[in-house]
C-alpha cells in the first residue's frame, strides 16, 4: 500500500513538474511572440497642439505652432512664428504653414510668410531657411517694406543677420513731405 502511495506520488510529482515546464515553455513563447510583435510597431503620425519650443544658447529661438504632425522625416506646423534673436538682433518670422525637414534641417514656411526685424518687414509666399548655415532664401516674389522704401523682386538671400540680397528688383522711395 505505501508502494502504491509513493508511485502515485512520483507520477503526481513528475505530472506537476510536467505541467509546470509546459506553463514555463507557454510564457517564454508568448514573450517572444510579443517581442516580435512590438518591434514590427511603426506610428505613422505623432500630433502636439499648441507647442512651444524654446533653444537657448549661443543664438536664441522660441518656436509656437498652433500644431505640430510628425510624419516620418518631417514635422507639419500650423500657424508658425518664430522669434529668433543672436546678440542684440532680434527676427521675427510668421507664416500659415511650414515644414522642417530633420534630415537636413530646413525649415520651409510657407502661405503669407512676413519677416520682421527692426522696421524692416519682408513677405513673401515661401521662404526655406537652413537651420544649419544660418541662412533664409526662396526663389518667388518677394516684397520688402520700410518706412521710406518698398523693394519687390526675386530670389531672396539672407543671412538672417544684416545682409539682404533680391535680384531683379524695383524699389520705391517715398520721400519727405
Amino acid at each position: 500500500m505505501i508502494k502504491k502511495l509513493r508511485n502515485k506520488l512520483k507520477k503526481g510529482f513528475l505530472f506537476l513538474i510536467f505541467l509546470l515546464f509546459i506553463a514555463f515553455l507557454f510564457d517564454q513563447l508568448n514573450n517572444y511572440i510579443q517581442e516580435l510583435d512590438l518591434s514590427k510597431i511603426e506610428y505613422k503620425e505623432a500630433v502636439i497642439n499648441d507647442i512651444i519650443l524654446v533653444s537657448k544658447g549661443e543664438k536664441d529661438y522660441i518656436l509656437v505652432a498652433k500644431q505640430a504632425v510628425e510624419k516620418g522625416r518631417e514635422i507639419y506646423m500650423k500657424e508658425p512664428n518664430l522669434n529668433y534673436k543672436k546678440n542684440e538682433d532680434y527676427i521675427n518670422i510668421s507664416s500659415k504653414n511650414a515644414v522642417y525637414r530633420k534630415d537636413t534641417g530646413l525649415l520651409t514656411l510657407y502661405e503669407d510668410v512676413v519677416l520682421k526685424k527692426d522696421d524692416l518687414n519682408v513677405y513673401t509666399e515661401l521662404i526655406n531657411i537652413d537651420t544649419q548655415k544660418n541662412i533664409a532664401f526662396n526663389d518667388r516674389k518677394t516684397y520688402i517694406k520700410s518706412d521710406k522704401i518698398n523693394i519687390e523682386g526675386i530670389n531672396l538671400w539672407s543671412d538672417l543677420k544684416e545682409n539682404i540680397k533680391l535680384e531683379k528688383t524695383i524699389t520705391y522711395i517715398r520721400g519727405n513731405k
